[in-house]
């Protein structure tokens, strides 16, 4: 199903805002994002059984393109538990106001908080499942720093959601 997904990352107000407009169905999710210190020390998300974990495998390519104006590194990925695999492309170019809460806290899957990646943005990616069927496919088309809006959530069905959600036994 095609859609367009709007992602707010408000680190000034410690803020997220995520949009689905899917055409007929309209959906948001707003989140806290909590103090770095209330997250020091706690364990990133991984949803992974204790044993037998692998750790997702990510391989730089050699391959580069610019994306939205910034020079991105390709990478595969490769996730040996959950087979998905694909290509990340990641800049380094950008510096946004974010830390690893972004990510390990958010659900996100577990390549975006492995440190090959860490001080990177990925601006592109194409995830296939283990039948080698594509799963995702997403490419930023825009970047706006330090711009002043104001975001219309008329029509979406908002839903708050806690920013530890991920990690359902805390």
């Amino acid at each position: 199903v095609a859609m367009l997904i709007s992602s707010i990352y408000d680190a000034t107000n410690k803020v997220f805002l995520i949009l689905t407009d899917m055409g007929a169905m309209k959906m948001g999710i707003i989140s806290d994002i909590p103090d770095e210190e209330s997250v020091e020390g706690q364990a990133a998300v991984t949803n992974r059984s204790a044993e037998n974990s692998s750790e997702p495998v990510i391989t730089k390519t050699g391959n580069s393109k610019i994306i939205a104006g910034y020079r991105c590194d390709e990478y595969n990925f490769r996730d040996p538990e959950t087979r998905e695999h694909g290509n990340l492309w990641v800049t380094r170019d950008l510096k946004l106001k974010s830390d690893r809460r972004t990510y390990a806290k958010s659900g996100a899957p577990v390549y975006y908080d492995h440190p090959e990646l860490a001080d990177g943005v990925v601006l592109a990616m194409e995830s296939y499942n283990e039948k080698n069927e594509l799963v995702l496919k997403s490419e930023t088309k825009e970047i706006k720093m330090g711009v002043n809006h104001k975001i219309s959530t008329a029509g979406y069905a908002l839903r708050q959601m806690n920013f530890n959600q991920a990690q359902a036994g805390k």
